[in-house]
């Protein structure tokens, strides 16, 4: 035994899950929350065309799903930035690490150069020595 409007009653608790769902992220971005809140401000009753419930629906279904898929995009963007920015750290500690070696086995002058250096191994100890330092920076 089903009422007939039992179908429109289910398909109006989708359509406000979905309003629950784009209300939560458009709170959860206080930029969006105010460009919206001008919006609604400046716009009146009358100028508000009739819809149908069933483009209702399907406009917010497409918006559901633009807004799951900028979510997904969004998080990939996080997950990118975190990567780079740990490469652009590494790449410092590089720069850092080589600057000092290059330095400290230029300025060797007992043995009257740094190729002379570095083949009677000061200039790897040195080196050794500068990346211990490093590691305990950071």
């Amino acid at each position: 035994f089903q009422r007939s409007f039992s179908n429109d009653v289910k398909y109006c608790d989708e359509m406000q899950r979905g309003l629950r769902f784009l209300r939560a992220e458009i709170d959860a971005d206080p930029l969006i929350s105010q460009a919206l809140l001008q919006e609604t401000a400046s716009a009146t009753v009358a100028q508000t065309p009739e819809v149908r419930l069933d483009d209702l629906g399907n406009h917010l279904r497409s918006l559901e799903l633009s807004l799951v898929e900028m979510n997904s995009h969004w998080d990939a963007l996080k997950i990118q930035y975190r990567e780079l920015t740990e490469l652009l750290h590494v790449l410092r500690f590089c720069e850092r690490f080589f600057a000092e070696t290059r330095a400290s086995t230029t300025s060797v002058g007992a043995f009257g150069s740094a190729s002379k250096a570095r083949a009677s191994g000061v200039g790897a100890r040195g080196a050794f020595d500068t990346l211990s330092r490093f590691g305990e920076q950071s």
